[in-house]
């Protein structure tokens, strides 16, 4: 036959790319007719009935070109299908039906003469081709039968670059698959699959080291031929993740004429497979991967075949097979441990009808009402809703309950992050609620379970494991799937399986405990997370909830293997990936949503079994340098008998470790988002088993009652939701999930009440999302503003930015530069104080390191360590200790050790000669005298960038707002009001940026620098001015003196009172002091009442301010008095937060106090 070069025609007359769709159409309809035609000359030309014959039912008979004519047909699939990206040969064949007319029948005909011939032979003792003439021709034909038919049952795949005409044949080749299925599991009783199975036998029956590529090249596609069998499922409504059907179809429209869904079912498979013998070929070729097959052949479609026989069964009802229970009247309670798919549903059907009479009688109204009822509604776009019903009488939200049951919901489609190419949407059903076995198959399907789990299981794992570890190129989606869904389920059967039987032993799925399988999945997560490929990622929260109840589930002889097994798998990077998966899971199907909440709910079950018992050590995400003595190292080999190397091995290992527990795991889990993904899923709780709405509802008390985030639960969403659940259409009244949220919601609700009396503002916060600032959070929880550990916040140091010819210049020379600009920024920003107070310093370390230098010199013993504290003259000093960051960079370029919390100190090591702290004075007074001058003339702040480190425990997250500044406003007060000499009703002048620098912008400096202003370019020095207030600057042409002075007192009342609470008054306190101000005005600074109940005791005159008449500068004289920690009750909150004063002049000391500046006097 030359059919073939037909094939190679049509090829050549493809229409050039640039022609309208119309034309591509028509083309393609023509094209398709020329092909429809040459198929049909085959199909005629392959055989047919033998109507000659006297019998009923004729016998086929094959044509002479039977053979020629069945590789034609696989070049047309090879040339046209496959090539050209249509499905046009493919549709042909199904049309002419040769699948059911042809390929069948010469299979079953081949198996009936081969069978036949072969007692025949066994009997006699003779060779079977006596019996069967021309069997080797025969065989062939058989062969080719079965490859075409692998062709037309290959499973049919949709992808984002699918042609239009796949897209257009899919549906209708869909249907057609259906029915080869149907028509392989039911002709002879599936006799065509016992047909497949005796062609690989006649080649297992060779030695392996005999057989050819060709010889295993069968095997293999005898394992497809099956897979395929199984895996033909009905068509999807959306078929790739941008193709989708126009308009959504029932299951009924997406099966054939006179077929049901019963009919390809998986019991219709397995009962198939086990008449024919089907299970017996499995385990043998199984069970002998490595003796009498290639492993490199048949590991991959094997994997394949396994996970399609069990990806519709709940692994659970193949040894309980006690199915779900529907109450359909009174006294009569149905179950479909039994049951088709059709009798499944009817029994839906009438619980349905039940609980809706029962409801009617509930609800209706009484016979006096029954006159009719009208309820109309318009609505913005001039439509109207109208509800003719009693019912909208009875309860007011019964009317908009009646519009909405009357809606029209479209079929659901699933979301796009979901959908990957192959899948089917019930791929992740791991329940296996859609399928319906019966008794009889049920036991044969377990019994065959149970022999491939104890003879085959760790071996093919091992096979396929080691497979997908050695290839270089990454593997495809599918495979990936398939790999760990097969993982997946098998855990479970063991796991339900040893509940049954107590005698079983566990060894059978050791496989999975091996570091290369967890390895290679732990690795399939987390790349598939870092891809974004969902569907792999949903694979992977499957697996790994599986793979911890099964862990979970050993006795205690594998408890020393479930620690290694845990600790390596439950790193802390694979921790921070498992908690980040809710937190995106509001954007995926319900499906996804509840795997990750069994995950969660596996996980935390598992670090809070080892946290009671003993804690976890798991691998740090931190690489820590490791610095080991050598005496240690020698000490720990001794006493543990071990070489040295050893030695160092085993306490490298250990830095590499850290200890977790459960606050530690769970803390990661308390986020805005996931919570916001466990209320989506909540929100179908009519549709949820209640052990999912427990472990829903243990997560959320886990987070309101233990975790005390009640704030992350206090939004109208959840309320919304309480109240529906807790409705007479909610949760059933008798059920023991309502009980336990009805207690909950009791304990929400007085919780909510209690925070509303302390937090009005609560009631308007519910209704918006949650702001993520580390004052605004913590005020939300504990209903009080956040205090700080240590006395003043901690800022990070500078670090240089923009430095000139940095890798260039040699390492004195960069550190002078590095000196250069912290001295000059400092003294820019009018901080010329903290340089004397280092200087001072300076030489009294210099001091102590001459007289160690002379004791060493003389014979002495040197101290080892020896530390040089940092003298603190006053409190601003120690303030800037902390809040300062070009003070604190430049005392670590210094080597000093700066203090990073309350109780820390500041001090120099003597790790330093006299020469070179003799070099960091001068250089320190060379640029005190000479500020440095960058060579482009930029400003020594240029160089330098800063931030503050305080981020709160939602540092993740980036927030628009800055509503915490005004506190830290207060509590940085000293710092803005300390005096500096300025003339006064002078206000310094901005400086302007040039051309240079007006597109670089540079990082927030710390708050307490952000009301500092920039000098002017043209001024002589670059030390900046500080800018009085306002109402300074107004007053400035009064003629009455004494105000300006009563001013600063006040504002010194008003620092001292700050200091002494820690930068908050309550509402009572600023009513208080503005009474206090005001009577000092009135009576020029003279006071009539007792204010010792504000300043806790007697009212000091000397407020620490000192006017002079003459220049009218302000002197500052600090005192070194700690400030005296709060207490809670005296915390203002934010709704308290209203001062009941009308005092104007208080209330403009109040508002404008952030813009005094001022000058530190020199003499201070």
């Amino acid at each position: 036959m030359a059919e073939h070069n037909d094939a190679d025609a049509v090829e050549e007359r493809m229409p050039n790319g640039k022609q309208n769709l119309y034309n591509e159409k028509e083309y393609q309809n023509v094209s398709y007719s020329i092909i429809k035609a040459r198929i049909g000359m085959l199909a005629t030309a392959i055989g047919g009935p033998d109507h000659s014959s006297d019998s009923l039912d004729p016998p086929y008979r094959v044509g002479d070109d039977c053979l020629a004519c069945i590789k034609d047909l696989i070049r047309w699939f090879k040339l046209v299908d496959d090539n050209q990206k249509r499905w046009d040969v493919e549709m042909a064949t199904a049309e002419y039906k040769i699948l059911q007319n042809d390929l069948i029948p010469i299979l079953l005909d081949w198996e009936s003469k081969t069978s036949a011939a072969a007692r025949k032979s066994k009997k006699t003792g003779e060779d079977i081709s006596v019996f069967f003439p021309n069997k080797s021709y025969y065989d062939r034909i058989a062969l080719g039968t079965l490859q075409l038919m692998v062709l037309m049952t290959w499973p049919l795949i949709i992808t984002d670059q699918s042609s239009y005409n796949q897209v257009n044949h899919y549906f209708e080749l869909k249907k057609h698959q259906l029915l080869y299925k149907h028509a392989i599991l039911t002709t002879e009783n599936g006799k065509v699959l016992k047909a497949a199975i005796r062609l690989a036998l006649n080649v297992m029956r060779l030695d392996k080291t005999e057989r050819t590529a060709r010889d295993n090249s069968l095997i293999r596609m005898v394992l497809h031929f099956l897979k395929n069998v199984v895996a033909i499922e009905p068509g999807e409504v959306t078929i790739s993740s941008v193709k989708r059907l126009k308009k959504p179809l029932t299951m009924t429209e997406m099966l054939p004429t006179n077929i049901t869904i019963d009919d390809v079912s998986i019991d219709s498979v397995i009962a198939a497979f086990d008449k024919n013998k089907v299970f017996g070929f499995l385990l043998t070729i199984s069970s002998t991967l490595a003796d009498t097959v290639d492993e490199n052949f048949v590991n991959l479609p094997l994997l394949e075949v396994m996970f399609f026989l069990t990806k519709d069964l709940n692994p659970g009802r193949l040894f309980n097979n006690d199915g779900k229970s529907y109450k359909v009247g009174t006294n009569h309670v149905i179950n479909d441990s039994n049951m088709t798919r059709s009798g499944k549903q009817l029994s839906e059907l009438l619980a349905k009808e039940h609980e809706k009479r029962l409801t009617f009688v509930k609800n209706s109204s009484s016979r006096h009402s029954r006159f009719g009822g009208l309820l109309s509604i318009q609505t913005p776009q001039f439509t109207r809703l109208t509800v003719t019903s009693n019912s909208a009488n009875i309860r007011d939200d019964a009317a908009l309950q009646e519009l909405d049951s009357r809606k029209k919901w479209n079929k659901s489609i699933r979301m796009r992050l979901d959908v990957i190419e192959g899948l089917s949407s019930s791929f992740f059903d791991t329940e296996g609620s859609s399928a319906c076995v019966s008794n009889d198959n049920v036991k044969s399907m377990r019994n065959f379970l149970a022999d491939f789990v104890d003879s085959a299981f760790n071996l093919l794992l091992k096979k396929v494991t080691d497979t997908f570890t050695s290839e270089i190129q990454d593997q495809i989606s599918l495979h990936k799937i398939e790999y760990m869904l097969f993982i997946s389920w098998f855990v479970k059967f063991q796991q339900s399986r040893s509940e049954c039987d107590l005698d079983t032993n566990s060894d059978c799925v050791s496989g999975v405990l091996l570091d290369e399988c967890y390895i290679l999945f732990a690795k399939y997560l987390r790349e598939s997370y870092e891809q974004k490929n969902w569907p792999v990622v949903h694979a992977g929260m499957l697996l790994f909830t599986d793979y911890l109840n099964f862990l979970l589930s050993l006795d205690e002889s594998w408890n020393a293997d479930v620690h290694a097994v845990i600790s390596k798998i439950l790193s802390e990077n694979m921790l921070q990936l498992l908690a980040s998966l809710p937190k995106s899971a509001t954007s995926h199907s319900s499906q996804y949503i509840r795997s990750c909440v069994n995950l969660t709910h596996a996980l935390l079950k598992t670090v809070d079994s080892f946290d009671q018992n003993n804690a976890l050590t798991v691998e740090s995400k931190r690489i820590r340098k490791v610095n080991l003595n050598h005496k240690t190292i020698e000490r720990y080999a001794a006493e543990n008998d071990l070489d040295y190397e050893q030695a160092f091995e085993i306490l490298e290992d250990q830095f590499s470790q850290v200890t977790i527990n459960f606050e530690k795991v769970f803390r990661a889990y308390l986020a805005e988002s996931t919570v916001s993904s466990y209320i989506k899923y909540l929100q179908s709780y009519k549709e949820l088993e209640e052990r999912d709405i427990m472990r829903v509802l243990k997560f959320l008390q886990r987070v309101f009652v233990e975790a005390k985030e009640e704030s992350l639960l206090f939004r109208i969403d959840f309320m919304i939701l309480s109240r529906e659940m807790l409705s007479q259409q909610g949760l059933p009244t008798v059920s023991d999930v309502r009980v336990h949220f009805t207690k909950f919601n009791q304990y929400f609700i007085n919780q909510f009440r209690k925070k509303t009396k302390k937090m009005p503002s609560l009631y308007i916060s519910i209704l918006f999302p949650m702001l993520h600032d580390s004052q605004i959070s913590y005020y939300m929880k504990h209903g009080t503003i956040k205090k700080s550990d240590s006395i003043f916040d901690t800022v990070s140091p500078s670090t240089f930015i923009n430095m000139p010819d940095e890798n260039s210049l040699p390492e004195n020379a960069l550190r002078d530069m590095q000196i250069g600009i912290l001295v000059s920024s400092l003294i820019d920003d009018g901080y010329e104080e903290l340089i004397e107070s280092l200087l001072f310093n300076l030489h009294s370390v210099l001091n102590e390191v001459k007289k160690l230098e002379l004791d060493t010199s003389n014979g002495q013993e040197e101290e080892n360590v020896k530390k040089f504290p940092f003298h603190i003259e006053h409190n601003e000093i120690k303030r800037a200790l902390y809040q300062q960051p070009d003070f604190r960079r430049l005392l670590i370029l210094l080597m000093f050790a700066i203090p990073d919390g309350n109780h820390s100190d500041c001090y120099m090591v003597n790790k330093k000669s006299s020469s070179e702290i003799e070099f960091d004075i001068d250089t320190i007074e060379k640029h005190r005298s000479s500020p440095f001058e960058s060579p482009a003339g930029k400003p020594a702040n240029y160089f330098l960038e800063s931030q503050s480190e305080d981020q709160g425990y939602h540092d993740s997250y980036e927030s628009d707002m800055d509503s915490g500044n005004y506190f830290e406003d207060l509590e940085n007060m000293d710092r803005r009001i300390e005096g500096r000499q300025l003339a006064k009703g002078t206000a310094q002048a901005k400086r302007i940026q040039g051309k240079n620098t007006k597109n670089k912008k540079r990082t927030k400096r710390h708050h307490s620098e952000m009301n500092e202003t920039d000098s002017d370019d043209d001024e002589v020095n670059s030390t900046k001015i500080g800018a009085v207030s306002k109402e300074y600057i107004v007053d400035s042409d009064d003629e009455d003196p004494q105000f300006g002075k009563l001013f600063f007192e006040n504002e010194g009342y008003l620092r001292q009172l700050l200091d002494k609470y820690n930068g908050s008054l309550s509402a009572d306190q600023y009513s208080r002091f503005a009474q206090f101000c005001k009577e000092r005005v009135s009576f020029n600074g003279e006071l009539k009442n007792d204010y010792s109940d504000l300043f806790n005791g007697p009212v000091d005159d000397s407020t620490g301010l000192h006017i002079n008449s003459q220049n009218t500068t302000v002197e500052t004289i600090y005192n070194g008095d700690e400030i005296q920690e709060h207490h809670d009750s005296q915390i203002l909150s934010s709704d308290e937060f209203q001062s009941d004063s009308g005092d104007e002049a208080f209330t403009e000391i109040v508002q404008r106090r952030d813009e005094l500046q001022l000058e530190p006097d020199a003499k201070c």
